[in-house]
């Protein structure tokens, strides 16, 4: 131990001697280049626009492409339909999945273009969506709204511009602007053979029930008592209430006429009839069957008032109808037409004086007429009283009225009003 005690007393100072004598090395500096590289920005991520949809509606495309490759395109419209209908989902991917899913898969081209339709009402900026609306209706003949389609998908995205340049649209650029330089269809002005047609009636729900009202005092009645055909009464009678609205219907669509036709035309009252009392399904509806007066065609006046307010349109009547046997159900109220059905066959008919009925077959839920020799027929006759067959979307039904509208443009194309015969249509006569 004091040889070890030793040996540190004699290590220690030497220690200490040398850390004095040696200070540490300082680092030499970083020889750099003169040239110095400027810094490299990065990139911006390139995202997919299938990565940026909802997780959930990823899954379900996914889903949809494993039944297609098993066969069972069924089973993949299913997962289209909750892709584009659930809450939070319903891109303008989905969208044009599901319509060209109907088109090359199920062959249903009308639910391929009621898809397309419903993608753009909700995504009018989707240039893509609407490209694929417009090759689509190109491939199926209807070019002419294939071109006013790919024309405002290129306004929306001029990258989408050399489709224009196809083989198959570069004639059809000038066509179309022919087309529309000509001023559209024929007016009431243009020498058209009008008749006058009798304004609908009020058609009641309740056609049995005593129709009652507050006194006039025009017609000399007192106007604190109420009134019915036989005269003075105690309070308005049963079922005023439907009465009241079924007028009150009646009144509003036959001023929407009055003003679509008046010297000013004014389409207020129309959209305001589109936005209060539209119907959901309107091509299932019960109310499209019966008879039809076309007032609008392809976006052209056919009618006009008359001096006396009468009302004068093209002598023509189109007629809905059940290809089969009449379905009905019997209510209190009376009896009435049954709602069509998907898959139903309907006949649309076309009356005109001193010509043979034009008939042609159609499905239920849509305005394309089966492509036969009498469709052929039909559209000639219209085209001599300047019609055309109703296209479009249907945006207001009523038991009085039929509005359509351009599917692209939102324009009103087609007006139609309820042609009663004596006062009342043939559907009606028949209960």
């Amino acid at each position: 131990m004091v040889i070890f005690a030793s040996l540190l007393t004699l290590v220690r100072p030497a220690a200490a001697a040398y850390s004095t004598r040696l200070p540490p090395t300082p680092l030499a500096p970083l020889r750099t280049s003169a040239i110095r590289m400027p810094p490299t920005p990065l990139a911006p991520l390139r995202t997919s626009a299938i990565r940026m949809l909802p997780r959930r509606e990823q899954v379900l495309h996914a889903q949809a492409r494993g039944h297609c490759l098993r066969g069972d395109n069924t089973a993949a419209d299913v997962r289209y339909q909750i892709a584009t209908s659930q809450p939070g989902l319903g891109s303008g991917r989905s969208y044009l999945l599901a319509a060209l899913h109907k088109a090359n898969k199920l062959g249903e081209y009308d639910g391929a273009r009621a898809t397309f339709a419903d993608g753009i009402m909700r995504h009018r900026t989707d240039a893509k969506l609407m490209q694929a609306w417009g090759l689509f209706e190109s491939k199926h003949g209807e070019f002419r709204r294939a071109m006013v389609l790919l024309r405002r998908a290129v306004k929306l995205d001029a990258s989408l511009a050399g489709v224009l340049r196809w083989r198959r649209f570069s004639g059809r650029t000038s066509e179309l602007a022919m087309r529309e330089g000509g001023g559209g269809g024929a007016t009431a002005e243009q020498g058209l053979q009008l008749r006058t047609r009798r304004w609908p009636r009020v058609r009641y729900t309740v056609p049995q029930s005593a129709r009652g009202w507050r006194g006039r005092p025009e017609q000399g009645e007192d106007p604190r008592r109420w009134y019915d055909a036989e005269g003075p009464r105690n309070g308005p009678p049963s079922n005023y209430w439907r009465q009241a609205m079924d007028e009150r219907e009646h009144a509003q669509a036959m001023s929407a006429v009055a003003a679509l036709l008046a010297s000013a035309p004014d389409e207020s009252a129309v959209r305001e009839l589109e936005d209060r009392l539209g119907v959901r399904r309107p091509l299932f509806n019960r109310k499209l069957l019966g008879r039809w007066a076309p007032l609008f065609s392809g976006g052209a006046r056919l009618a006009q008032l008359g001096a006396d307010g009468s009302l004068r349109a093209p002598d023509a009547a189109l007629s809905w109808r059940r290809a089969g046997a009449r379905k009905t159900t019997v209510h209190r109220y009376g009896t009435f037409d049954d709602h069509l059905q998907e898959g139903e066959r309907l006949l649309l008919e076309l009356e005109r004086s001193g010509e043979a009925a034009a008939t042609a077959g159609l499905a239920a839920g849509s305005m394309h007429l089966e492509p036969t020799a009498e469709r052929g027929q039909m559209e000639q006759a219209l085209s001599r009283c300047g019609a055309a067959l109703p296209a479009g979307r249907v945006t207001y039904l009523s038991q009085y009225l039929m509005v359509t509208r351009d599917e692209v443009s939102g324009d009103l194309r087609d007006v139609l009003i309820r042609d009663d015969v004596d006062g009342h249509d043939e559907a009606e006569q028949s209960q």
